[in-house]
């Protein structure tokens, strides 16, 4: 039975990828979905992310102001390690890109979607080509 789910699965993230390529409002809508998804799943989340963002908040507001070469220096390094790669995101250089390429490869509703997008340009090309 779960062959048959994951091929469903694959379906209809297939059409959602293709729906999201017929134009701005469409996109607008599957992001919205996508959203509205996420909220419901995570909405007992927000409160402590919530909290988060304001200590993170009130810690460079000081920072700036007690310490500002810090505070650039802080903020570089954050910014260069975010350049350079995943290294110091995960175990070792490119685990994380490592994931999300099997991610893409073994979840059907990533690979469905990913499909999708690409039938759907690709449709799209042909027929202002026509």
């Amino acid at each position: 039975m779960r062959p048959m789910v994951a091929i469903a699965e694959f379906e209809v993230q297939m059409i959602i990828g293709i729906l999201s390529t017929t134009g701005w409002s469409a996109f607008a809508l599957v992001v919205g979905a996508d959203a509205l998804s996420f909220s419901v799943q995570n909405k007992d989340n927000f409160k402590k992310w919530s909290e988060i963002t304001k200590a993170c908040l009130s810690t460079r507001k000081d920072l700036k102001k007690y310490a500002p070469t810090l505070y650039d220096k802080l903020v570089y390094s954050a910014l260069l390690m975010a350049w350079e790669g995943t290294v110091y995101a995960g175990g070792k250089k490119g685990e994380i890109s490592d994931t999300l390429a099997e991610k893409a490869l073994t979840d059907p509703n990533v690979a469905g979607r990913g499909v999708g997008i690409i039938v759907g340009k690709l449709g799209a090309s042909a027929l202002t080509a026509c």
